[in-house]
């Protein structure tokens, strides 16, 4: 799938590394890093979960990885001219029930907190 990925963002037969992506990972979906080499583009991408079977169909039952799917496809691009500024990365491919390919946010400065300030965690809990 990573060829087809590489065709779509036009650098098909360019170097590519693709690894995950560290820091990122958690139960919503399996990350990973795709570096074009000798380029500095960067992408993130998401895909389901991998795991168990029953842990995949989980994520498929649950249909909340197509739903996130919808929204970077469909809705954000829609919502994007009402806003002054990006709000919010950009879905530059993806296939439904698969995988989502993002900007990589990164290479712009953005870090993961580590842990939630008590005004997050507040927020999460009400």
């Amino acid at each position: 799938e990573v060829e087809d990925i590489l065709r779509h963002l036009g650098v098909e037969g360019d170097s590519y590394k693709l690894e995950p992506a560290g820091d990122a990972l958690g139960f919503q979906g399996t990350y990973y890093s795709l570096t074009i080499e000798n380029r500095t583009e960067r992408y993130f991408i998401k895909s389901i979960p991998e795991g168990s079977d029953i842990v995949t169909k989980f994520y498929h039952d649950l249909g909340t990885f197509s739903k996130e799917f919808t929204i970077y496809r469909s809705i954000l691009p829609r919502m994007k001219k009402f806003a002054a500024n990006d709000l919010w990365c950009r879905c530059l491919y993806g296939k439904e029930g698969r995988y989502l390919v993002l900007q990589d946010l990164t290479l712009c400065g953005w870090k993961l907190p580590r842990v939630m300030d008590s005004d997050h965690v507040n927020v999460a809990l009400h």
